[in-house]
């Protein structure tokens, strides 16, 4: 059975799939109960853990008045509840020469994101970690099209809440990335 589309949700598919996704990763970010049930506590936390990622990748330059961070977008979804709030997302290999990583190994990316996410966020010490799934678009048997239609499932006509501006980054301190 085909899913119908809104053209809200065509347009925004049409946008992020205008950005080069070939060299990326797919993940979610489930959090505790305590924090998800907020959106503006969820989004706190997960500003906070991207902030950490692009420090390791960037150092100070992420923190600079024109910041490099990895190319990414994140879209909130509430889940069944509407109270388990977690990100869905997708995340470019930084290809940036200031970036102090081995760019050649991109399961750097996905080590460094992984350690920010067990060791960093405080929920998760001292006890065994929310939830932390990432994998290539393919090791989850999607496209990076049919991700983005994945994530992109709550946008509407009218409702573009799902898109978390504060916390997607769609320049890599080099040129913008889109097509």
């Amino acid at each position: 059975m085909l899913k119908q589309i809104n053209q809200g949700q065509q347009e925004v598919m049409d946008w992020f799939n205008g950005y080069d996704w070939s060299d990326s990763y797919i993940y979610t970010l489930t959090f505790p109960s305590n924090i998800a049930i907020n959106r503006e506590r969820m989004m706190k936390n997960v500003r906070y853990f991207w902030n950490r990622v692009d420090k390791e990748f960037y150092g100070n330059l992420s923190q600079a008045k024109q910041p490099f961070r990895c190319v990414r977008i994140n879209m909130l979804e509430s889940g069944f509840s509407r109270m388990n709030h977690h990100v869905h997302g997708i995340v470019s290999v930084p290809q940036n020469p200031k970036c102090r990583v081995d760019l050649s190994d991109s399961e750097a990316l996905l080590d460094i994101m992984e350690y920010a996410w067990e060791n960093g966020m405080d929920f998760n010490k001292g006890r065994s970690p929310s939830a932390f799934h990432m994998a290539d678009a393919d090791g989850y048997g999607y496209t990076h099209e049919e991700w983005v239609s994945y994530i992109t499932k709550t946008v509407t006509d009218r409702d573009f809440d799902a898109f978390c501006d504060h916390t997607s980054w769609l320049w890599d301190g080099q040129k913008l990335v889109a097509a």
